[in-house]
């Protein structure tokens, strides 16, 4: 890992940012630095800390420049200025733009332009008072030594600073190391251990980064879950961190895995800790527990929501995410069943999902269209399957096939037709034992063939009749043509008619007596 961005490097960034950070270090008279004992960078004292400020940005900018990522946000950290002192100099560079709600712990927002926002502080000193993630009394302290500001936080990976100027990394707990070694090391256990947050944020990083944490870090969040620490924090806040993990992880799995290996799966979600306990049919699913199985789709969704071709929305990727979760929930509670067509155990099992699903997602706050359309999935993953199923063995009509296909397309709404197959193919793609990327392939390019060749898009979308159609035929707007228009699209997804001229007969039969004999019937 590199121990200084070089000056292209800090260019190449956001330009808002990197202009507004210009800025405030140029206005921050600086003077030569001191190396400490123990060989880090520290601000040389004088008897006046003013007189000898600093800026640094700190944590994730710097983590992501050394991962040669573009971070988006930055954090800026100032020593060696008061708060009142620097207060005076952002409000002079960003008049009208400056949030100094948190200027008591010396803590400011710079709207810096388009929906930006700079965090600049002083470096802090954090004292648990309270109960939960917010439970802390804060003070800013300019005075402080860099290697003790950046004790207090989580990870080494995070506990770098960077010297914006020279673009020298500033390493007092060797975070290079740890990204090097894919190494999630929790930096000081006291401080770590009094905020409870930090349980998912170990979990989303060791997902987003492809990290292990080291056996005392392990050891560390195992007892943080064992001691309950995870019921301070609100929903809301765990939510975040799921997101991060599932939108923002090439394999979200090595999250969800640590999460299990700490006992959180178990303790606080035993809807998916049954999934461990389930086991699959071999032969058809030879990657394990049913556990297993969802994290190889979970890994395969991961992928395909960043394909640009399927053209999904940021919604369909959360919905498409947490489906991957629940998606086979329905095998913990669903009997053990082989249907001969589909080759494979737990025949009942989306329909059984439904309930479990919900359960999980009521852990979080994520919307309530969210969780509908991701147990609305769940309860219809295997439909595109069994409909395949059939065509291969030949059971059904192509008629039949159409009307399924049309069905499972106006049941997903508003979910896409898109979107269903990225479902289909991740599913596919998570199991092990046969090829598993050709089986997706097939699956998805045949499916969309019928749908397109049928033009069933359109289908889905369009009813038989319409109340203007009965209207035509002399029956009055009424509670009783919306049940007659129901009975008509119900003896369409049964099969019993197929066409509009087929819709108005059975309307005509089914209207009241002296509708009938109005028009002749």
């Amino acid at each position: 890992m590199p121990k200084r961005i070089s000056p292209s490097t800090l260019k190449a960034q956001d330009p808002i940012l990197m202009r507004a950070i210009g800025k405030i270090c140029s206005s921050v008279v600086r003077r030569p630095s001191s190396v400490g004992s123990a060989g880090r960078t520290t601000p040389r004292r004088t008897t006046d800390d003013a007189t000898n400020p600093r800026a640094f940005l700190v944590g994730g900018f710097v983590r992501d420049l050394a991962l040669k990522q573009h971070p988006k946000d930055a954090d800026l950290e100032v020593y060696g200025v008061d708060a009142k002192t620097l207060e005076a100099i952002l409000k002079k560079l960003f008049p009208g733009r400056v949030n100094a709600t948190g200027k008591a712990f010396g803590v400011f927002k710079v709207n810096i332009g388009r929906h930006q926002e700079l965090d600049v502080a002083l470096p802090r000193r954090e004292s648990k008072v309270s109960k939960g993630h917010k439970g802390f009394s804060i003070t800013g302290d300019p005075s402080m030594e860099i290697a003790e500001a950046a004790r207090r936080r989580d990870f080494t990976m995070n506990a770098m600073l960077l010297d914006p100027k020279t673009g020298e990394i500033i390493d007092p707990y060797h975070g290079l190391d740890d990204l090097a070694s894919h190494t999630l090391r929790i930096v000081d256990p006291a401080t770590f251990g009094e905020d409870p947050l930090r349980i998912y944020r170990a979990i989303q990083f060791a997902g987003r980064f492809g990290m292990e944490t080291d056996p005392k870090s392990t050891k560390l969040l195992r007892d943080m879950v064992k001691r309950g620490m995870t019921d301070e924090l609100p929903k809301e806040r765990i939510t975040e961190e799921l997101r991060k993990l599932l939108l923002r992880s090439e394999r979200p799995s090595i999250g969800l895995n640590l999460a299990r290996v700490i006992g959180l799966i178990e303790r606080d979600y035993p809807e998916l800790h049954k999934l461990t306990q389930t086991p699959q049919r071999s032969g058809s699913h030879n990657e394990g527990t049913a556990w297993d199985h969802t994290m190889y789709v979970l890994d395969a969704m991961a992928k395909l929501i960043r394909d640009p071709k399927w053209t999904l929305t940021d919604h369909e990727r959360i919905v498409l995410m947490l489906t991957a979760i629940t998606h086979d929930l329905g095998k913990t509670v669903a009997p053990w069943r082989v249907v001969q067509h589909i080759s494979y155990a737990f025949a009942d099992h989306p329909r059984a999902g439904g309930v479990p699903a919900a359960t999980f997602l009521n852990h979080f706050s994520f919307s309530d269209d969210t969780n509908t359309q991701v147990v609305m999935l769940t309860m219809n993953h295997r439909r595109g399957g069994v409909i395949l199923g059939q065509i291969r063995q030949k059971e059904c009509s192509e008629d039949i096939l159409v009307n399924e296909l049309r069905k499972l397309i106006r049941d997903i709404s508003p979910i896409t037709w898109n979107a269903y197959l990225v479902l289909s193919s991740a599913d596919t793609l998570g199991v092990i034992g046969w090829n598993s990327r050709q089986q997706a392939h097939d699956l998805v390019t045949k499916l969309d063939r019928l749908v397109k060749k049928y033009r069933i898009l359109k289908l889905a979308q369009t009813s038989l009749l319409t109340g203007a159609d009965l209207m035509k035929l002399g029956m009055k707007p009424s509670p009783a043509m919306g049940s007659l228009l129901k009975e008509i699209e119900k003896a369409r997804d049964d099969g019993r008619i197929k066409t509009k001229k087929d819709a108005i007969q059975l309307a005509k039969n089914l209207m009241p007596d002296k509708i009938q004999k109005a028009i002749g019937n």
